[in-house]
Order: structure tokens, then C-alpha cells, then sequence
């Protein structure tokens, strides 16, 4: 039976909000009282990932013991593998080759003409660091 922590529960539900909240901008207009005051809430909500994830983890091998670990450990990063790292990587080889066309430099049809290999450097880094970058945007699981 897996129970539940509530503690952890609510740091689970303060993390998720604070991700929610990192990504509302809160001014119209920008002064210097508005960004010094953006920076205090930045600085504030710059733990809202590692503290989402900390918590959405601390579940998931509790109640496994030790010979079990290794088998559900190699399957769990097998489904990430399969549902998140590879649907990614599509998704930013389809953004890097239809990005002239997304931006409304090119065509649709000149998006397979002359592929410009300089336009898949956001796939690179992804495949190397897991990180898209650049005109991919940021990829959240």
C-alpha cells in the first residue's frame, strides 16, 4: 500500500505553484522599482523546479526493496527513453527544420530545399545536454 506524506504532498503542490507563478509576468510596463521587484520574486521562485521534482520523486520508489530496485530503476528510465526523450527530439528536429517557415521567412516547400545544416545546431545541443535552446523554445515533461 502507498501512502501518502502530506508534508510532502504540500511541498509538491507549493512547487507546482511556484513553476505556474515563475511564468506570469507581473508588470505592464518596466521602471526600475518594477524590475528590482521582479528580481526579489525571481530569486524567490528560482528553486520552483528542483523543489517540483524533489517532491514528485520522493514517491517514486518507496515501499521497493533493495532487489527490486535495479529492475524498476532501468524500467523507469526505459519509459523515460521512450515517452519523453525521444518524442522530444523529434519535436525539436521538426521545430529547427520548419522554423523559416514558422517565422514566415520561407515556405513551407523551401523548408526542404537547400537544408542549411546550421539550422539543426538547437537538435545538437538538445541530443548533447538535454537542453533546447535557441529558437526551440523550453521543453517542459
Amino acid at each position: 500500500m502507498n501512502t501518502r506524506k502530506s508534508s510532502v504532498e504540500l511541498l509538491r503542490i507549493l512547487g507546482c505553484f511556484f513553476v505556474i507563478m515563475a511564468h506570469i509576468p507581473l508588470t505592464v510596463g518596466e521602471t526600475a522599482g518594477q524590475i528590482s521587484s521582479r528580481l526579489v520574486f525571481s530569486s524567490i521562485m528560482a528553486d520552483n523546479v528542483p523543489l517540483f521534482l524533489l517532491a514528485a520523486g520522493f514517491f517514486m520508489f518507496r515501499g521497493v526493496s533493495d532487489n527490486e530496485l535495479w529492475p524498476k530503476y532501468t524500467g523507469k528510465i526505459k519509459k523515460t527513453l521512450i515517452n519523453v526523450y525521444i518524442p522530444a527530439v523529434i519535436i525539436v528536429f521538426l521545430t529547427c527544420l520548419f522554423m523559416p517557415w514558422l517565422g514566415g521567412s520561407a515556405s513551407f516547400v523551401q523548408c526542404f530545399k537547400g537544408i542549411n545544416l546550421s539550422r539543426f545546431g538547437d537538435l545538437k545541443a538538445f541530443l548533447l545536454t538535454f537542453n533546447a535552446k535557441g529558437e526551440s523554445g523550453h521543453l517542459w515533461y
